[in-house]
């Protein structure tokens, strides 16, 4: 069994689920030595609209969006019709892995917050996507805020400079978990012997 490492990082309308869209995806889809064997970087149409035809976005979302330039890119998508549905989405994804993993292999959802975010979105907008995942994530905000708690600073700055832009926050996402795998198998040898 190889356990592959699904990369993900969202950006939405809103924290709910149920009632706000997804906008932007970031995905990288690796192996476990992160050796990346592909990528997805794409803005979504959103599902959710008000009675003006307008998007529904949260107050916090919208203010986000504007100040890191995601708002001006969704209503340019909009205007020229070129993002991709939110089906259209969840088929890349698929595709991604089916390329991917093979029978029997685990794939392990992987970020930062994607035990309490990304995963609940996948659960609710990506069904396909969500049968697909193992059942406990790779989170590696889990691992930054307990190093913070013990020690009082962070093991890497790289989150000092995210954008919220979902490939950039991968990236830095997935250089944090490098960071953390190197220190714990340091570690891990040394409390072993």
């Amino acid at each position: 069994m190889t356990e592959l490492l699904l990369y993900t990082d969202f950006e939405t309308t809103g924290l709910d689920e149920k009632t706000r869209s997804l906008i932007e995806a970031g995905i990288v889809l690796t192996r476990a030595d992160f050796t990346e064997l592909g990528s997805i970087d794409t803005l979504i149409r959103p599902v959710y609209f008000d009675e003006d035809g307008e998007p529904v976005w949260d107050d916090f979302a919208t203010q986000m969006a504007k100040q890191n330039g995601l708002y001006a890119d969704i209503e340019q998508g909009l205007m020229d019709d070129s993002l991709i549905t939110r089906d259209e989405f969840e088929q890349q994804v698929l595709a991604l892995i089916c390329g991917h993993a093979n029978p029997g292999d685990t794939v392990v959802i992987s970020g930062s917050g994607v035990a309490t975010f990304d995963f609940r979105w996948i659960k609710e907008q990506l069904r396909d996507v969500a049968v697909l995942l193992a059942y406990y994530p790779n989170d590696v905000g889990i691992l930054r805020r307990a190093f913070r708690r013990a020690n009082g600073f962070d093991l890497t700055p790289v989150n000092k400079d995210k954008t919220h832009r979902a490939m950039q926050d991968v990236r830095c996402h997935m250089e944090e978990d490098r960071t953390f795998h190197a220190f714990l198998a340091r570690h891990g040898k040394e409390y072993a012997a």
